[in-house]
């Protein structure tokens, strides 16, 4: 559904690789736990200490996953025509 409606108004639309480890990596320092359980809502990061709610977290680090792949140099060909560098 999302993909038809960016089409629909010419914007871009990403998928991130669906194994991204997005929960499980720490926002700020990018560090990323090994393992990290389904009822887990919260936790703390070992290295910078930081305190993160599950789903923000994840949230938070797609979208700069997402933004990473934008602006990598071999993405810019595979854009809609309105959204392509120039």
């Amino acid at each position: 559904m999302l993909k038809y409606k960016a089409e629909q108004e010419v914007q871009v639309y990403l998928e991130v690789y669906r194994f991204f480890p997005s929960s499980k990596t720490c926002n700020v320092c990018v560090n990323q736990v090994s393992r990290l359980t389904p009822d887990v809502r919260t936790w703390q990061c070992e290295k910078c200490q930081k305190k993160h709610d599950r789903n923000i977290n994840a949230a938070s680090n797609r979208r700069d996953e997402g933004l990473r792949i934008l602006s990598s140099p071999d993405r810019g060909d595979r854009l809609p025509p309105r959204c392509q560098r120039r």
